[in-house]
């Protein structure tokens, strides 16, 4: 189920071991204040920060901060959105970005991920959102396949890429 009356926002940023210290884009500031823009200009009221230490491990969805957000929005009582700057800010693997969606319908709460614009607020942003996340499943796929499915995986990849060198 969709949210479109979402209105309380909790935002949720995190930094990467590999991120760069001197680029000012994935610094937790200008994450939040990305987030705290967007919030703004559509009118949702920011009601918590979850700022996820530097080295909690950005591949696994058991990170304090994130199950912290997570629980809160479980309840609905706090908030009704869940607003990251960046996907590879909430998480890598798609299964998990499925989880999470299909938990986010399940407890009546949206998840809006600025980069690549998802926000299941609305019906065409939660298909977006699980379309997205089964395009990305077939592309991993398809790079197995690529390089380690001997002849036919490399027969695969050439219709799948359309002969282009990718």
């Amino acid at each position: 189920m969709n949210k479109p009356d979402a209105r309380r926002a909790i935002i949720y940023t995190r930094v990467s071991k590999q991120d760069s210290p001197d680029d000012p884009s994935v610094s937790p500031a200008a994450q939040e204040r990305a987030c705290r823009d967007y919030c703004e200009r559509e009118g949702l009221e920011v009601v918590g920060v979850f700022n996820e230490p530097t080295g909690s491990g950005g591949a696994s969805m058991k990170r304090p901060y994130l199950q912290a957000a997570l629980s809160k929005l479980a309840t609905g009582e706090v908030a009704d959105a869940l607003v990251c700057a960046r996907l590879d800010r909430f998480g890598r693997s798609v299964a998990d970005l499925g989880k999470t969606l299909e938990r986010a319908a399940d407890e009546d709460w949206a998840l809006i991920l600025l980069d690549v614009q998802i926000d299941t607020r609305t019906p065409e942003g939660e298909h977006f959102a699980f379309q997205m996340a089964t395009r990305n499943r077939l592309v991993r796929f398809a790079y197995a396949l690529k390089f380690f499915g001997g002849k036919v995986g490399k027969s695969w990849w050439r219709i799948w890429t359309r002969g282009k060198n990718v």
